[in-house]
């Protein structure tokens, strides 16, 4: 997430058709209540994390999931976390280390950090050709990125590399959200994990002295959490767009 005024984080940048077209397309395409995450599908996983909190906020509890599993999850943060070209001071030093912390309670304790500059990604041309030949080293079942139709253009920017990726046209794909709800295909039960998903962003105590993102994960969580069947306590759920050799999406 990038920590800049709200003004300027909801700037729609030149990605801004695109995401009107994504958007269009995938509501038409989801008419059907979403089904469970597949987890038994994917042995081996790429995730792609925009900014240091986004793993947590976005798809913290499928990352989790996959690796109490035993899944092979490879992480990557895009941007250095500086907070934006506006931002009064830069925030990097602080927001890597907490970055690390709050992987720890997902279960993870490696990823790459390619550190372009926070704010600027739909600026960066070598983007896509990064992320396409990542894909392809890798050779993933699964991808892990923010939608296309995020309105964050740090997002948008990330997920339409994924989507253009000529290498990732045999992977699936699991989209999630941030800033932008999805029209969901498949909701993941994250209502056990829950506590380790607030522990998780609460690692992120830079990025919590600029908004109240505890309590909008949470309601977002809950929102979510109503696609799953009720019983009699409070259910929290992430959502993803699924898409793939096998999914439609």
């Amino acid at each position: 997430m990038r920590l800049l005024p709200a003004p300027h984080v909801f700037q729609a940048g030149r990605n801004s058709r695109l995401n009107t077209k994504c958007i269009s397309e995938v509501i038409v395409q989801r008419l059907a209540p979403p089904k469970q995450f597949p987890l038994e599908s994917f042995a081996r996983v790429l995730a792609f994390i925009p900014h240091p909190d986004d793993e947590a906020m976005g798809c913290g509890g499928l990352l989790r999931r996959l690796v109490d599993a035993g899944r092979e999850v490879e992480l990557v943060l895009v941007s250095d976390g500086s907070g934006g070209p506006n931002h009064p001071t830069n925030l990097k030093a602080e927001r890597l280390p907490e970055f690390a912390r709050s992987l720890h309670f997902l279960g993870l304790d490696t990823y790459d950090a390619w550190l372009l500059p926070d704010g600027c990604l739909e600026q960066e041309s070598e983007l896509s050709e990064r992320i396409n030949k990542r894909i392809e080293d890798s050779a993933p079942d699964l991808i892990v990125a923010p939608w296309p139709g995020d309105l964050h253009p740090d997002h948008a920017a990330i997920g339409h590399a994924v989507d253009s990726s000529s290498a990732g046209r045999k992977s699936s794909v699991a989209w999630f959200e941030i800033w932008s709800p999805l029209p969901a295909s498949h909701v993941l039960d994250i209502t056990d994990l829950m506590d380790i998903k607030l522990q998780a962003l609460k690692a992120h105590e830079t990025a919590l002295r600029f908004g109240n993102y505890l309590e909008a994960m949470m309601g977002l969580s809950a929102y979510r959490g109503i696609n799953l069947p009720y019983r009699g306590t409070p259910n929290y759920a992430e959502a993803y767009l699924l898409r793939g050799p096998n999914h439609s999406g």
